[in-house]
């Protein structure tokens, strides 16, 4: 399997813990349906899979980056 991006989506409301971008110290924070949440590099079925709550959707273009919304 080809290593590429993942996108990673929330599959249902929840609160989540981020990098604050002003000064990188952990916030808390709700994310809806649909939001990205996160992007990792994986080939689709090695051990790693994306967290209880959240599906992760391979996205080779980079048309999905944290903070956006899509359909899940």
């Amino acid at each position: 399997m080809t290593v590429q991006p993942y996108a990673v989506i929330a599959t249902v409301a929840q609160r989540v813990m981020i990098l604050n971008p002003a000064n990188g110290e952990p916030i808390e924070t709700a994310v809806q349906l649909g939001d990205v949440i996160n992007r990792v590099m994986w080939d689709g079925g090695s051990d790693w899979s994306p967290p209880t709550g959240t599906e992760a959707r391979a996205d080779p273009n980079g048309t999905l980056p944290i903070g956006s919304t899509t359909t899940v």
